[in-house]
């Protein structure tokens, strides 16, 4: 996958680059034609700024990766961070501004060489100017989201293609804790400052991939298009679901709608498996169990997280789906 590993310039810091170098070039053209000269050297003026502002454009379009060339896995991890609908119009309207940039370069270059004064020789440099700069300076929100997005795509690779086991649950069901238990290590978070979204991944034996996506999955209000896109492809992101509940009575969240969000996700992906968390600080009787099960029908285990209580069962359990998934006949592409 490419890399933009340059950081992508504001729209001030385009305009002030080319104009600089613009006005910094050195010139030397020998004619004894006062209006022939000034013509040259704005010409010179104008390609500089014209190239500079052309390179920019192309490091954006030919380095930033293809979205829709990735692998399935890969443009999952980047619509969950990302309003990819957001991106691509953000690229679409650079690559229009790189067209529009060459047609007023022509307009005035044409201009330039047929000028019958010195005053409409600088009228269209000006004018060229003037215009570019208007331009890209309504591209400022955009070249700022494709910068953001460069700094999450260049972050993917870091994220192997493993089985993967989606950890779901409203927060404080003891999610990071059961990532911890079972990888053995603190999940490692990639959050980005400009976004209220982030990963938390860990990995079993190097063989299960553990992923959260706080504020995702559990954000089922929400009715905005590139949340619910998140939540998709986040979901699907996921061989498996581990879902997190917490029948206690210190819960946070009713029992009712632990089982919304429940639902909610098993829309998007019912590849399922339940925990009932925490069952160290319950009284879990065989009548509570009786209640449990008779909400839950999905496979079920008890456990407790901080306690490290039937741990070790949903490991070899997740293990044997990792196996199942490494052996299975791969598809011949003849």
């Amino acid at each position: 996958m490419n890399e933009l590993k340059k950081p992508v310039l504001s729209s001030k810091q385009i305009l002030d680059k080319a104009f600089s170098k613009a006005k910094k070039m050195p010139f030397s053209y020998r004619t004894k034609n006062k209006q022939e000269f000034i013509a040259k050297k704005n010409l010179r003026k104008i390609e500089v700024v014209y190239d500079i502002m052309t390179a920019q454009f192309n490091m954006i379009l030919d380095n930033f990766p293809k979205i829709d060339e990735m692998e399935e896995f890969e443009r999952g991890f980047i619509a969950i961070l990302l309003d990819v609908d957001k991106l691509k119009k953000a690229l679409y309207r650079i690559k229009f501004t790189k067209g529009l940039n060459k047609k007023l370069f022509l307009s005035c270059k044409y201009g330039i060489n047929h000028a019958k004064r010195i005053d409409e020789v600088d009228k269209a440099r000006a004018n060229y100017y003037g215009r570019i700069s208007s331009v890209i300076g309504k591209l400022k929100s955009d070249l700022q989201y494709i910068d953001d997005s460069r700094r999450i795509v260049n972050a993917i690779p870091a994220i192997k293609n493993r089985y993967t086991a989606v950890i779901c649950g409203f927060p404080n069901t003891g999610k990071s804790t059961l990532m911890s238990v079972l990888s053995g290590a603190t999940p490692k978070i990639m959050p980005y400052a400009f976004t209220t979204k982030k990963l938390l991944f860990g990995i079993v034996e190097d063989k299960i991939q553990l992923i959260d996506t706080p504020g995702v999955l559990d954000n089922i209000d929400s009715k905005n298009i590139a949340i619910q896109q998140s939540r998709l492809a986040a979901a699907n992101l996921g061989n498996i679901i581990v879902f997190l509940f917490d029948f206690t009575k210190d819960s946070h969240y009713s029992i009712e709608d632990q089982m919304t969000l429940k639902k909610s996700i098993e829309d998007l992906n019912s590849n399922m498996i339940c925990c009932a968390n925490k069952i160290d600080t319950m009284d879990l009787t065989p009548e509570k169990k009786e209640e449990i099960e008779s909400l839950v029908k999905d496979k079920l285990f008890y456990i407790s997280a901080k306690g490290d209580i039937n741990i070790g069962e949903l490991k070899k359990f997740l293990m044997k789906k990792a196996y199942d998934y490494y052996n299975q006949p791969r598809r011949s592409t003849e």
